[in-house]
């Protein structure tokens, strides 16, 4: 092994190491009670009839409710495995892009993160299916190259599994993950002019995981409006009310929220525009439109950052015409992040390459234009894309517009920075979360040996509440419901009442 390598190893298994770490520190919370415990075994039992078409996602959860230790390998493993195979798409073995991968990662908005890698239950659901697709990506990406492919027989069933397992955890990554095999055999026939297996296998894989999720029953209860959390466009108010309410969920969480990565894919694009144009015999017309499009770019990106970190009275954006327009400037952008690739760049592969992960993307969102609940969690898979496409802009650029060692040497040391900094307070933010869980156990415990009937369970601090998701049992109608499963889950008898108490509370009574 060379130095390199040796080099790449240590870095990337002390990565995980530190995935390892953190996911020792998440707590069991909200749904994990429920699948931890009899509920769980209960649906496990009716092999999820009527309840959804997640098997494997189900029974992911099943998992690692099972233990600490369980939860901890598992939850690492899968949410590390996103990094790794961003990294290896990429494809040219170097380390910095794994570390740019990484820092993405930690600047991700915490209402995605909280639902996802802090949280069993997110997890099972929405990271295994988009590293599935990120596998079959990596398999698939020598599509791009000059030559024709060339695949190991072996990645022909490799390729179905991939396909079947991969739509068996979430809806609107299960249309994607169809979308998307069927865009590689297009591509690859129009290219090649032939079909290949890999490529088919996948696609069947793709129809027959689909097929078993939506044959569950619990999708013909929900669009008939029998289901009393889930509900389609237009089954409970009119269609025009629901879709601009849907315009502005998923204008805020799937482009306007992610303020930090659109800031550094507009400087990207706007770096490889201005280095296009003045080294290339382009067009006026062209390069008019270009540097439209990225100026667009940086003003949306502006408005967005203003959007999100400035203060503005309650309503200034989500007037009926404010959440329109929104739409259609976030539509816009989206465009464009298509578009530049395709027209600035020479190399048609590679600027395929690069957007097909936006193409994804516009597909992963427009389901959740017609579903409801949609919450922070269901836009993991769209961030997903669009750290794959950043990255693909970071190596364009690297390689082709960053000649002098001493600009290197300073985009790594900030990227590696980066990377390091959010890791760190990630670290810290769930290590005050693990200290104050095990306070709070050794709170409830102390109640119930003292017998007394009635438990005080306090909430989690404020500081602490935005990177966690349910930790106490939820109010209003369902708290009976939620009071009940946790009671079911930490084995505490089912005649002792919870009582939910804020943190100052809790402070107070310690302090007594």
């Amino acid at each position: 092994m060379t130095k390199k390598k040796l080099i790449n190893v240590i870095v990337i298994l002390a990565a995980f190491l530190g995935f390892i770490y953190i996911m020792s520190t998440i707590p069991f919370c909200s749904d994990d009670w429920a699948w931890g415990a009899s509920v769980g075994a209960q649906r496990l039992a009716t092999h999820f009839r009527g309840y959804n078409g997640r098997y494997l996602g189900n029974l992911l959860i099943l998992l690692l409710t099972k233990s600490n230790f369980i939860k901890t390998v598992g939850m690492a493993v899968v949410s590390f495995s996103v990094v790794y195979l961003i990294y290896k798409y990429i494809g040219d073995g170097k380390l910095f892009y794994f570390v740019f991968a990484l820092f993405l990662l930690v600047i991700m908005p915490s209402n995605i993160i909280r639902q996802t890698m802090a949280w069993a239950s997110g997890l099972a659901n929405y990271i295994p299916p988009i590293a599935l697709t990120l596998l079959y990506l990596v398999i698939v990406k020598n599509i791009f190259d000059k030559d024709k492919p060339k695949y190991n027989n072996l990645l022909i069933p490799v390729s179905f599994v991939v396909g079947v397992c991969g739509n068996l955890f979430m809806e609107h990554v299960t249309i994607m993950n169809v979308v998307v095999s069927i865009g590689v055999i297009v591509y690859s026939y129009i290219k090649f002019k032939t079909f290949f297996k890999v490529h088919v296998f996948n696609f069947l894989g793709n129809i027959c995981g689909a097929a078993i999720m939506f044959s569950n029953s619990a999708y013909g209860i929900i669009s008939s409006g029998g289901d009393g959390y889930r509900s389609v466009a237009g089954e409970k108010e009119n269609l025009f009310s629901w879709l601009l309410k849907s315009i502005d969920r998923v204008c805020t969480r799937s482009v306007e929220s992610n303020a930090l990565i659109n800031i550094l894919i507009s400087i990207l694009l706007l770096t490889i525009v201005l280095n296009i144009t003045k080294k290339c015999e382009m067009k006026k017309g062209k390069k008019r439109f270009l540097l439209s499009c990225v100026i667009f770019d940086f003003a949306y990106t502006v408005f967005v950052f203003i959007k999100e970190y400035v203060r503005f009275p309650a309503g200034t954006f989500n007037s009926p015409a404010m959440n329109i327009i929104r739409c259609v400037l976030a539509t816009i952008f989206i465009v464009s992040l298509i578009v530049v690739p395709l027209v600035a760049y020479e190399d048609k592969d590679r600027a395929f390459k690069a957007v097909i992960p936006i193409l994804a993307e516009s597909v992963l969102i427009v389901p959740l234009l017609v579903v409801s609940p949609v919450t922070g969690r269901c836009f993991y898979p769209p961030y997903v894309m669009f750290m794959l496409y950043s990255c693909e802009l970071m190596r364009f650029v690297m390689e082709n517009y960053v000649n002098s060692s001493k600009v290197k040497k300073t985009i790594y040391t900030l990227v590696v920075v980066g990377a390091i900094i959010g890791s760190v307070f990630y670290t810290v933010k769930y290590t005050e979360v693990r200290a104050f869980e095990k306070e709070r156990n050794s709170f409830v415990s102390a109640q119930i040996e003292e017998g007394n009937k009635t438990v005080y369970l306090p909430h989690y601090p404020a500081y602490l509440e935005n990177y966690t998701e349910g930790t106490t049992p939820r109010p209003y109608s369902w708290y009976s419901l939620w009071e009940k499963r946790y009671k079911d889950f930490y084995g505490i008898d089912q005649n002792i009442s919870i009582e939910t108490i804020s943190y100052s509370q809790y402070k107070q009574m310690k302090n007594k």
